[in-house]
């Protein structure tokens, strides 16, 4: 089936669904704060604008999920990729939610709330986990990152959803979510931009407390469970890694919907530490560089030695002046790698997507020593060099720098031609 393309027109949305603040109180959405998220209707209005008629959408950047779940739910067979295990593993549960029959809808609300109910004494009754306990020490060292009160609970709680496991992995896997959800909020970190400590002041406000919030996060998911509607068509994982897309059989999808990784210097991994180590994904101090060596290179924690050696001809010149003028040579090498990166990762797109196919791109420009890169122009050659043609570029909101430079968010829509 062919998608059919709306008549040319600007796509137009509130800025604040461009971003996971836009989705708060959506069912399933504060399941896990992902900050480089966006809302549900974000979404929706893509797919009612350029691809009303579509029956199978790509996520090649699934985060938590928030562009199959909704696919899923409105009829659209969905395949995502995302290569961070605790992203995969919020996107999965709400996989199964949405999945789940009305009987096994009713007997998991019956047992979601009764450990929610039980959950206090269920925690003080059990012996903490000895062996995350050790692995805390071979990932972090000395680091401290809870109070001694809450590592204590933190270690709890891993032992019973163990225990739960072999009774109910549902209901373990919900309630192992549910922590995830909470472990950065009731640490002595915080999550703004990239993780960092609290400062005096934040902590003189109060560190929220583990068991209660918890108990709160299960209370809003077995809400969103009984208000969620079923999904109508399935969604499945393509890949962990979307640059490794390129082997697999073609889902010839009608229409991506996506945002890659701003080439903004942020640490993802680095930034859910806490969360891949708690669903053991982190072996010792060296597993969060063998995640950064897969990613998409867009932080400057993520170049290696060998990494950034394909320089694009298009941004040869940015990369020479970055060179002369960065603090840091690695910020050229970065720029080099993502670009040389995202092409890999738009070849797959070319090869997944069917001809007359619609590909949605959500990314950000970014500047670095006072050199500004057009992320968005550079992708809109590399995609053009493949093949696609542009149908829209949209400034959906505007963005600042930390020094106070503007800065945009846009939506490249394109369109892969007939190959005929």
């Amino acid at each position: 089936m062919q998608v059919e393309l709306f008549q040319k027109s600007s796509f137009e949305i509130e800025g604040k669904h461009t971003t996971h603040s836009g989705g708060k109180g959506e069912y399933l959405h504060d399941w896990y704060s992902y900050l480089e998220g966006f809302s549900s209707s974000f979404v929706n209005q893509i797919l009612k604008t350029y691809a009303p008629n579509a029956e199978i959408v790509l996520e090649p950047f699934a985060g938590v999920g928030t562009t199959p779940v909704n696919s899923s739910i409105l009829g659209c067979t969905s395949y995502y990729c995302e290569i961070n295990p605790v992203l995969r593993k919020v996107t999965a549960i709400k996989n199964k939610i949405l999945n789940l029959s009305d009987e096994d809808k009713v007997n998991f609300l019956i047992n979601i709330n009764e450990l929610s109910e039980n959950l206090s004494k269920n925690i003080l009754g059990i012996e903490a986990s000895e062996e995350l306990r050790a692995k805390y020490y071979d990932c972090f060292d000395k680091s401290v990152f809870f109070s001694q009160d809450t590592f204590e609970k933190v270690l709890k709680f891993r032992a019973l959803i163990d225990q739960i496991l072999s009774k109910d992995i549902l209901l373990a896997e919900a309630l192992e979510v549910a922590v995830i959800s909470c472990l950065v909020k009731c640490s002595l970190l915080k999550r703004s931009g990239d993780v960092r400590f609290k400062t005096a002041k934040e902590l003189s406000k109060g560190v929220p407390e583990l068991i209660s919030s918890v108990i709160k996060q299960l209370k809003l998911m077995m809400e969103d469970c009984k208000n969620c509607p079923q999904a109508i068509a399935p969604m499945y994982l393509l890949a962990n890694n979307s640059k490794e897309t390129l082997e697999i059989k073609s889902v010839q999808a009608d229409i991506v919907i996506t945002s890659p990784p701003y080439l903004n210097g942020t640490n993802y991994f680095r930034n859910t530490k806490l969360e891949l180590w708690f669903i053991r994904e982190l072996l010792n101090n060296k597993s969060l560089r063998t995640f950064r060596d897969q990613v998409v290179t867009s932080g400057i924690n993520d170049v290696t030695k060998d990494k950034g050696k394909e320089i694009l001809p298009l941004i040869s010149d940015l990369y020479i002046e970055l060179l002369e003028k960065a603090y840091d040579s690695r910020i050229a090498k970065m720029m080099s790698a993502y670009f040389y990166e995202m092409k890999i990762v738009l070849e797959g797109l070319m090869h997944h997507t069917k001809s007359d196919g619609v590909i949605c791109i959500d990314i950000g420009d970014s500047i670095y020593a006072n050199v500004y890169i057009p992320t968005h122009k550079i992708l809109i050659k590399i995609a053009q060099e493949l093949g696609f043609s542009l149908y829209e570029e949209i400034l959906l909101r505007k963005r600042h720098s930390n020094g106070g430079a503007e800065l945009g968010q846009f939506l490249l829509v394109f369109k892969k031609e007939d190959s005929k």
